[in-house]
């Protein structure tokens, strides 16, 4: 059996793989254990601009402090992973860096939970500090910043840390587009319900082809008889030679074992005056006719079907994993049951 297993493994490879690696990867990425923390612009507003050209008698204040331009940054902190991320973790603290004087007034500051109290401070007019704080999965804070002159770059802002687990904070910008992340979560839902198909159906094959390395004969009259009790007797070797079945290659000789079954049990069907469907049905169904006629025991019916379900099986792979001794238990099992077949034919001739 272990040589089989070898053999199976070997042709069947790939579909072997797939059965088992698409499970894996998708537990993987559901359950893999991540450390992640993300900064969002969620929206950037200019609040006022003044042209040279046309305000050169125009004085804009803000806070007492003549401005020329002013915009505000919605801007949100989330642990996106799936651990938390502790005060301890930071080896230096997360900075907010802009481009510009900037101003984010306490006030300003949101959290999910509540009692989150994310602390901001600044360093400098442009460079602010979180303070380090526990942030389990999915916590999260929003806080507006005043960014004052801003030049207007791409990203006015950027974010730097030192945390246990995390190369370096992620810096997004939030897509208005619900279109599109409605579209990345059906992809991610599509690719899990591919890979899970494609799991199932592999299952699925391996399981019918693990059927081409076991053998289950179940002899006439003998259920469940091991192969080891099979033995070749001199009229069995007699009736090879006699149907001409002998000296051919194993699908060959298993195809004209078939052929020979088939054909007697049509004409122990003819010879009975069985109606014509019955007679051109299929040989499980012509078997089942006769042992509801009780021309044929039930063993005996039971063997007919188990040796054509084990013919077609080897008939139909294109690896036979039968061993010598397998081979020779099948072919003498049929033998018996063509001998049992003609001799039932005989006597009902005679009849």
């Amino acid at each position: 059996m272990k040589q089989k297993l070898v053999k199976f493994i070997s042709n069947n490879w790939l579909i072997i793989a797939l059965a088992i690696i698409p499970p894996f990867f998708i537990y993987y990425y559901f359950q893999r254990e991540t450390k992640e923390i993300e900064v969002t612009i969620n929206s950037r507003t200019s609040v006022i601009e003044l042209n040279e050209k046309y305000s050169k008698d125009i004085k804009v204040f803000y806070k007492s402090n003549p401005i020329n331009a002013l915009e505000v940054l919605q801007i949100s902190v989330t642990n996106t992973g799936n651990k938390p991320i502790k005060a301890d973790d930071f080896s230096s603290p997360l900075s907010f860096e802009f481009q510009s004087n900037t101003q984010i007034p306490l006030s300003s500051i949101e959290s999910s939970p509540k009692n989150l109290n994310p602390i901001i401070s600044n360093v400098s007019d442009s460079i602010y500090f979180l303070k380090p704080l526990l942030l389990n999965p999915n916590d999260r804070f929003t806080f507006l910043a005043f960014i004052i002159d801003s030049q207007k770059p791409n990203i006015p802002l950027t974010v730097n840390a030192r945390i246990i687990g995390i190369s370096e904070p992620k810096l997004e910008l939030a897509s208005n587009d619900e279109k599109v992340q409605i579209e990345m979560k059906l992809v991610e839902i599509l690719a899990v319900i591919l890979a899970i198909l494609t799991s199932v159906i592999s299952i699925i094959s391996v399981a019918k082809r693990l059927k081409e390395i076991t053998l289950s004969i179940t002899p006439t009259g003998q259920i469940g008889i091991q192969l080891s009790e099979i033995s070749e007797k001199k009229e069995i070797r007699s009736l090879a030679h006699r149907l001409k079945i002998e000296g051919h290659d194993t699908k060959s000789n298993l195809l004209l074992i078939r052929i020979k079954i088939e054909e007697q049990l049509r004409e122990l069907a003819s010879n009975l005056d069985l109606p014509e469907k019955k007679r051109l049905s299929s040989p499980y169904l012509l078997t089942r006719s006769l042992e509801d006629q009780r021309i044929l025991q039930r063993a005996m019916g039971h063997g007919i079907r188990e040796i054509l379900k084990i013919i077609n099986r080897e008939l139909h792979v294109s690896e036979s994993y039968l061993s010598h001794k397998e081979y020779k238990g099948l072919q003498v099992e049929s033998l018996r049951i063509l001998d049992d077949l003609i001799s039932l034919n005989e006597t009902t001739t005679r009849n």
